[in-house]
């Protein structure tokens, strides 16, 4: 689990503790060790051969900590003349990236095993790497990773030397502009994580919890628990999982027996019966845990703690979206990951603040525009109460960028996929999840063959929440039938196909992305004509606009003509505004 500080304690707090339902608290030592990675990195940029063997010198590079993201800090391009600081107007990401160069980049640990996963089963765990990682340990290289935006694991245990002696974790990364539409970062931009288990435990997020039935007196919850054996016998074991309320109070209960066969992972199913459930909300944002126990002949082997909320949601044809039976209309902006002048790097505090201040202003809803986001940034949507649009793919087969995501697409949408709905999946926060952006596959004959496996995913995955991409020509899209393939139809920038869409077919429909109105802070343009009169210049100089909202690029809708068309759609379920915060890249004008 990847957690603050303070999450952090509490998390260390219940896994110390094998919680009986409604009794006290039985103290135990917790098997299972999550210890943060992210201290002591040595970095360089560019290529570096010999780098991936344990042998290799790295004294002479630099020492930090992630997450770390090297293209903010600016790295000069083949002619130093034309930087302008970070700056490189003849970068090959071009405006669409920044201007912000990349490149190739090493990364590489020395390390010995913490005390606590001394003899257990030790995976690595990146939350993100930003691009085409591959990883070494002790000069065996574990793997390869092309998108920078899906978290990833490998096992380390065969590798590992022996106990108190001295361990090489190497990674390189490879970022070949342009490969993204906006600024993308170069780096272990998020957290990376130790995992050390038994050999009997839960698999890598391997509960998944949902509630299929919720009313005012009672909440039906259903846990399914990946069980995995790594070890070489047969284990009878036992699972326990118990609700906790907010307050850590258990309020529920269930055990199941398995005979968990080695080199196996097999599932339990248990349901939990919630009397008078406290419902998560935008207003109410109220978290239970499901804190799981794997015990062998009453012998504690692991412990598992998975946040979850109690709600329903529902994308109707008539009545919008409705969030715990009621009408809630989605008021959501989309935003990319980096933080603007801070790059791609995982700062929580960063992430907090953005959601403040959207909250303020009553945003109630985020689109992760247009990946998997970072794990810290959804813990936040659950706990401050956003609604999450939660998106996978800017590009299918069919590249937007000479060295896209189009070029992994065959080989890895599948497996980046199951990465972001297995990870993802838990969060109360997540309303639908889109599976591509604007995909020009989606207003082109045979479109719906490409979408149809991944919506199949998704359903099989997770049937409990709908499955929506975002169409940047929905006419085209209702000509060729891709807006069928989906339980929701995504409109982006189209605010007059409302009324056609609902006549095209009896779907539910979302703005999923609108408006886009471009203004400067602080520029106002104001002129006064030879008459006396005060006008308005939408364009004073440069490339300023006006702050009275008269600009907009030629793609767009302004945001008047928006609003006024979601309030004559009232079947429309809401919107995500382009965009929540100004970003790095894809300027405009």
């Amino acid at each position: 689990m990847k957690i603050d500080v303070v999450e952090a304690l509490l998390a260390l707090i219940l896994c110390a503790f094998a919680i009986p339902a409604y009794g006290a608290a039985v103290v135990h030592a917790s098997p299972r060790a999550v210890i943060l990675f992210d201290r002591g990195w040595r970095f360089h940029l560019g290529d570096a051969t010999g780098a991936d063997k344990p042998a290799f010198n790295d004294s002479s590079w630099r020492a930090l900590d992630l997450p770390h993201d090297w293209s903010i800090e600016g790295p000069v391009g083949l002619d130093p003349t034309k930087m302008d600081g970070p700056f490189d107007h003849s970068s090959p990401a071009g405006a669409g990236g920044g201007y912000l160069n990349a490149g190739t980049g090493w990364y590489r640990k020395t390390f010995v095993v913490p005390t606590e996963a001394v003899g257990k089963k030790i995976v690595v765990l990146f939350d993100g790497a930003y691009m085409d990682s591959d990883v070494w340990i002790n000069g065996h290289l574990l793997g390869n990773h092309p998108y920078g935006y899906t978290s990833f694991s490998y096992d380390l245990t065969p590798y590992l030397n022996a106990a108190n002696s001295a361990n090489v974790l190497a990674v390189r990364l490879s970022v070949v502009q342009p490969c993204s539409r906006w600024y993308s970062g170069a780096g272990i931009y998020r957290h990376v994580w130790l995992v050390a288990t038994e050999p009997v435990h839960v698999a890598q997020w391997g509960t998944y919890v949902t509630t299929p039935s919720v009313t005012p007196s009672s909440a039906i919850v259903r846990i399914v628990t990946q069980i995995e054996n790594d070890g070489t016998t047969q284990a009878n074991t036992v699972l326990k999982t118990t609700v906790l309320d907010s307050k850590g109070v258990a309020v529920g209960a269930a055990s199941s027996t398995l005979a968990a066969a080695p080199g196996l992972k097999q599932t339990l199913e248990q349901t939990i019966n919630l009397h008078n459930p406290s419902l998560w909300s935008v207003d109410s944002p109220y978290l239970y845990t499901a804190f799981s126990t794997v015990t062998i002949s009453g012998k504690l082997v692991d412990t598992y703690s998975t946040p979850f909320g109690v709600r329903t949601i529902q994308f109707t044809v008539n009545n919008g979206f409705l969030l715990n039976g009621k009408r809630v209309q989605i008021k959501g902006v989309c935003d990319h990951g980096d933080l603007g002048c801070l790059g791609t790097v995982e700062y929580r505090r960063g992430f907090e603040r953005q959601l403040q201040i959207l909250k303020s202003m009553g945003c109630n809803a985020i689109r992760t525009s247009h990946n998997p986001p970072s794990p810290v940034f959804l813990d936040l949507c659950d706990q401050m109460g956003f609604m999450v649009m939660d998106e996978a793919f800017d590009e299918w087969k069919l590249n937007k960028t000479k060295n896209g995501y189009g070029q992994y697409f065959d080989q890895w949408s599948q497996p980046d996929l199951i990465s972001m709905l297995h990870r993802d999946r838990n969060h109360p926060s997540i309303i639908i999840w889109s599976v591509g952006n604007e995909v020009s596959e989606g207003f082109r004959a045979g479109g719906s063959a490409t979408a149809q496996p991944l919506v199949d995913t998704c359903r099989s995955e997770d049937p409990t929440r709908p499955v929506t991409s975002a169409c940047q020509q929905p006419p085209r899209s209702l000509q060729y039938g891709f807006d069928r393939v989906f339980d929701v139809f995504g409109i982006n920038y189209s605010p007059s196909i409302y009324s056609d869409a609902r006549a095209h077919g009896v779907e539910p429909l979302l703005g999923s992305e609108t408006s886009s109105q471009v203004d400067t802070r602080g520029e106002y343009g104001l002129l006064l004509d030879d008459s006396g009169n005060v006008t308005i210049n939408p364009r004073p100089h440069g490339y300023q606009v006006s702050s009275y909202d008269q600009y907009r690029p030629g793609w767009a809708t302004d945001s008047q003509t928006e609003e006024l068309s979601l309030a004559d759609a009232s079947w429309v379920a809401g919107e995500f505004v382009w965009t929540g915060f100004d970003y790095l890249g894809e300027p405009t004008p």
